[in-house]
């Protein structure tokens, strides 16, 4: 009896992440002092005096823990719109995220919800979260859920469920894994919790931090989100691998039936 075949799914972008992958590899060798020089340039333009400070303590700090934390792994950065997404996003990202630590890289993200959250899960199921998860908060943990706490009161940013689940992700990492969150933030904790303008700023920062020490970006870009935007931006103008953005570029209608918003709900392949 003849023996039926089993065809593997090759997947249109894997030999592009192989390529990606094997060009982040070199990046870290060739992009550091560069990487150094562009950002202290783009970082005394791009915010103003009264950010700068808290800023510039941050990135000291930042810099400090992340030479003695970052192990040998090459490190992918991981971008992604945290409001919006559906079952085709996360799949997209298990698919990317599994790649990437298989091949014993790195994960770093923002800790955000959606895109951030999803890469972090996989992670911590299926890779080694102490030498191959990091992640970047933008201000120090405990002041980042009391911020989601209060835009879970309204419901208008996010619910219930999304709170929840990020705290519990959160102090899972933190009661398990020392290693992998960096929340020591100079910005001050009140005027991030209470002023959307300088809260943004720290995200965006955030961000910066993420695409200063990547290796390599895979963003996951849903209706042109402004945050991706200009982590991609940033990672370019270093000169660092982005991957591809036509592969994970996505219009989705915010209040399509697709759209995933109760996190008990989610289905991770």
């Amino acid at each position: 009896m003849a023996i039926k075949e089993e065809k593997i799914e090759i997947l249109p972008f894997m030999n592009d992440l192989n390529n990606f992958l094997e060009a982040c590899m070199f990046a870290r060798i060739s992009k550091n002092n560069e990487s150094k020089l562009k950002f202290n340039k783009l970082f005394t333009e791009k915010f103003d005096y009264f950010f700068f400070h808290g800023a510039a303590n941050t990135f000291k700090t930042f810099i400090n823990w992340w030479e003695s934390h970052k192990q040998d792994n090459s490190w992918i950065g991981i971008t992604g719109s945290w409001r919006t997404f559906n079952q085709n996003v996360i799949d997209d990202i298990s698919t990317i995220v599994r790649e990437i630590i298989n091949n014993k890289f790195g994960v770093l993200t923002g800790g955000a919800l959606g895109v951030d959250y999803i890469a972090n899960e996989i992670v911590l199921r299926e890779g080694d979260p102490e030498s191959q998860l990091r992640i970047v908060l933008p201000i120090n943990r405990y002041d980042y859920i009391r911020r989601l706490k209060e835009a879970s009161r309204s419901e208008e940013i996010i619910n219930i469920s999304q709170l929840g689940a990020m705290a519990r992700q959160i102090n899972y990492i933190d009661g398990n894994f020392k290693k992998v969150i960096f929340d020591e933030s100079s910005f001050d904790s009140e005027k991030f919790l209470e002023n959307s303008n300088y809260r943004q700023d720290c995200y965006f920062f955030r961000n910066n931090l993420i695409g200063y020490v990547c290796d390599g970006l895979v963003p996951f870009w849903v209706n042109d989100s402004l945050g991706v935007g200009d982590t991609v931006e940033f990672v370019e103008f270093l000169r660092k691998p982005v991957f591809k953005l036509d592969y994970f570029k996505y219009n989705i209608d915010e209040k399509g039936k697709d759209v995933i918003e109760d996190y008990s709900k989610l289905r991770i392949p």
